[in-house]
């Protein structure tokens, strides 16, 4: 993904581009291009969804990159409306069937969960639930911040605070359960893996 940011500071538009690399025949794809608003993309995970695609998170919240990797074709969804005051807490997933979705903490403790349905013209954003993380996270914990997400689960990573001590916890959405991850450490994103293997194993 590579954007270009052009225009006035009041109205920047930018073009993206999006090309797939193949490493069986080393070359890359011709590129697929997208000129929108807020293009810059955010330093938040990716997911790859049960539709084939890749999605990304652009600058605010206020836009998703869709790259379908069967077409190579780049196209833009736009978020659910957001408050500037949370434009940070944004945090893509995937959802129980696959398809793409969206958490977003609003207030600093109500957590937002959405899905996407792609129904040909009909597409739009479903809220899910809504989770309240006062009730959730133990302790007095200030305003948290969403980092991360382990696909393949309901696990999702924040960042709280205690007495100026950060500390990062993992949240399961389906119990509540919640777990002490990383004890007095600053990340702005947690990029979990579940396995890894070894060329020519």
């Amino acid at each position: 993904i590579n954007s270009n940011m052009e225009g006035e500071e009041e109205e920047i538009t930018s073009p993206t581009s999006a090309w797939l690399y193949s490493s069986e025949t080393g070359t890359w794809s011709a590129p697929s291009t997208v000129r929108h608003h807020n293009a810059e993309p955010f330093p938040k995970p990716s997911v790859l969804a049960g539709d084939g695609a890749v999605y990304f998170l652009t600058w605010h919240g206020r836009n998703i990159l869709r790259y379908d990797l069967r077409k190579l074709d780049l196209t833009v969804i736009a978020s659910p409306e957001i408050d500037d005051d949370d434009f940070e807490n944004h945090l893509l997933m995937t959802t129980e069937d696959g398809g793409m979705g969206l958490a977003r903490l609003v207030s600093g403790h109500s957590l937002q969960l959405w899905s996407w349905k792609p129904v040909s013209a009909a597409a739009a954003w479903v809220q899910l639930r809504v989770i309240d993380l006062d009730l959730v996270i133990p302790g007095d914990a200030m305003r948290p911040r969403l980092l991360g997400f382990a696909e393949g689960t309901d696990m999702v990573f924040v960042d709280t605070t205690y007495d100026g001590a950060q500390v990062v916890q993992q949240i399961e959405l389906s119990t509540l359960k919640v777990t002490k991850v990383l004890d007095e450490c600053y990340a702005s994103c947690v990029l979990p893996y579940m396995s890894f293997f070894l060329p020519g194993t």
